[in-house]
Formats: C-alpha cells, sequence, structure tokens
C-alpha cells in the first residue's frame, strides 16, 4: 500500500476540506456530493496500528498493518492483505498471526466483536485524484457504532515519502495540516469505538 498521511475532521470544516481538495487537484466538487464514489465497509477495531474490516458489501476481509510512522510529518507507512475466500476471516487472523501483526489475544477478542456485532459501520462517499504525482483522497464520512452516528471529513495524500514532505511544507499543504492531526483508519475507528455513549 505505501505511505499515507491522512487527516479527519468534523462536519463545520467541510467546506474548507473542500476548497484545499480542490486546489490541490484542479478537480472541482460538486456541492451536492455527486460524483463521489459510495461503498460501505465494517470495522472491527484493534489498534491504531492494526486494521481489520470486512469491505464493501463482498465477503472481502482485509488486514492492514502500520509498519512506520514519519517524524517530521506522521505520515504512515501500510500494508495490506485482502482474503475473500469463504473463510476469509479465519485465513486473515493465521496470517495475521504468521507476520507477527496479531496475537492470540486479538483473535480472541476479533472473535467476539464479529460474533456479538461489535463493529463501526463507515458510510463512505469519497474521490481520488493524482495531481503533482500525488494521490490526493476527499471523503465524507458516516460512521455508526452501537446507534451512534459520528460524521466526519477526511482528506488524505498518499504516494513518495519525499514528495509528501514537500507538499506538506507547502503553503496549501499547511493549510489542510491545520484542520486536525494525521490519523489513519485503524486509529480512527478505535476512537469512534472508544467515544463514551450517554
Amino acid at each position: 500500500m505505501g505511505w499515507e498521511w491522512r487527516i479527519f475532521c468534523g462536519p463545520a470544516n467541510a467546506d474548507v476540506a473542500r476548497k484545499l481538495f480542490v486546489e490541490c487537484t484542479g478537480w472541482a466538487l460538486a456541492a451536492n456530493s455527486q460524483g463521489l464514489k459510495s461503498r460501505d465497509d465494517v470495522y472491527f477495531p484493534v489498534s491504531a496500528s492494526t486494521g481489520i474490516k470486512k469491505r464493501g458489501e463482498r465477503a472481502k476481509w482485509e488486514i492492514k498493518q502500520r509498519l512506520e510512522v514519519d517524524k517530521d510529518t506522521g505520515a504512515e507507512n501500510w500494508e495490506k492483505y485482502s482474503y475473500s475466500q469463504e473463510d476469509g476471516f479465519h485465513i486473515m487472523c493465521e496470517a495475521g498471526m504468521k507476520l507477527k501483526w496479531l496475537t492470540q489475544d486479538d483473535i480472541s477478542h476479533l472473535e467476539a466483536r464479529v460474533t456479538n456485532d461489535e463493529s463501526v459501520l463507515t458510510k463512505k462517499s469519497r474521490v481520488s485524484k493524482v495531481s503533482k504525482g500525488l494521490n490526493f483522497e476527499y471523503a465524507e464520512i458516516i460512521s455508526v457504532h452501537r446507534e451512534v452516528e459520528t460524521t466526519a471529513v477526511s482528506l488524505s495524500v498518499e504516494g513518495d515519502i519525499d514528495r509528501i514532505k514537500t507538499f506538506l511544507a507547502t503553503e496549501l499543504g499547511s493549510q489542510i495540516q491545520s484542520l486536525g492531526a494525521p490519523c489513519g483508519y485503524p486509529e480512527y475507528v478505535v476512537k469512534i469505538a472508544e467515544t463514551k455513549t450517554t
């Protein structure tokens, strides 16, 4: 998968995020989100560095591991594997153990979460465009955990780490950084799952 720098911000910053995406890519976003691709993913929180999800409507499981974090920018280097076999969840867990990304305790907790449907549903509407040798993504996200909805917007930059650093050092990159701290999907999902319901 490679290097990614991502932020999540609340709906109050959605207009600013959209404007910055347009400035980064030159691609105009419709005000009504027309043209965004939609997909629902189901995440099973593990940790900020390990992500497990069931992708879209297909029975496709994915495991994602953060390999390193750039100390200057907070960009994260990720590796990801997908399993679409009928027994994809168990095959994915076995692979996670072999790669030392998951412990037996992690798997026990995951099995309980899957059995009890302790998940975070994310409804994503997103678009990605290549510009300046980098892939920019804008996403509108509704996350549902224990019937509580959280709305957010995410901006990300993917590609070569030196190009990401160069972009983030620009005025436009600084404006994007002002919207929030770097955070990958696994960490965001853990935060959603830990949010207390009142």
